[in-house]
């Protein structure tokens, strides 16, 4: 109950405590169509005002409502360029990694290229060596040979010079001198050789 009604209903109880009934009946219905009409207009100019505060609300709201749309987009388009640059930025990076990845797989295929022509190298070297060892064996075993031939020749001369003696020169071969000398060279060599 408004203020304004208590005030009414107020008056009315003491309007009927002082005034006679006739007069009080009147006075309460003028009273009563008073509070009516004033209570309409009342409620009129409340709803006029709840109205106009509605409309406040609704435009505030259409306001915020728009802002928030311009900034959401304003925001996904902020964000959109902001991936858009890491996007390029991941092209390029791998562009780079690519062309490194072309660079390395040039240098790979020129490294095997090369590890093939060394290991072709190394197999005719491993044959030349092995061809060189068997030359050095085989030139080894006549070194052998040739010196197991002197040492017989050293021997056979040393019974010759023992058999004619060192100063007889009657039916001794001529180049025995020759032949005792190249012995004993061959003798140096020999003990060398084998030390």
């Amino acid at each position: 109950m408004g203020l304004w009604q208590q005030f009414l209903v107020t008056s009315q109880l003491l309007l009927s405590l002082f005034m006679p009934l006739g007069l009080a009946e009147g006075v309460r219905e003028g009273a009563t169509s008073l509070v009516t009409v004033f209570s309409h207009k009342m409620a009129s100019a409340k709803l006029q005002e709840h109205a106009n505060n509605l409309q406040e609300m609704r435009a505030s709201l259409s306001k915020v409502n728009s802002l928030r749309a311009a900034e959401w987009k304003g925001t996904l388009a902020n964000n959109i360029e902001k991936l858009l640059v890491k996007l390029e930025k991941l092209n390029m990076q791998s562009k780079t990694v690519d062309a490194q990845v072309a660079n390395m797989t040039s240098s790979e295929n020129e490294l095997r290229s090369q590890v093939l022509l060394l290991s072709e190298s190394i197999e005719r070297a491993t044959k030349n060596a092995q061809h060189h060892k068997a030359k050095l064996g085989l030139a080894l075993i006549a070194i052998d040979d040739i010196s197991a031939k002197y040492a017989k020749m050293v021997f056979a001369v040393r019974d010759a010079v023992g058999s004619y003696g060192s100063t007889c020169a009657v039916g001794a071969p001529i180049d025995l001198f020759l032949q005792t000398q190249m012995v004993n060279e061959m003798d140096g060599v020999t003990t060398t050789a084998a030390a």
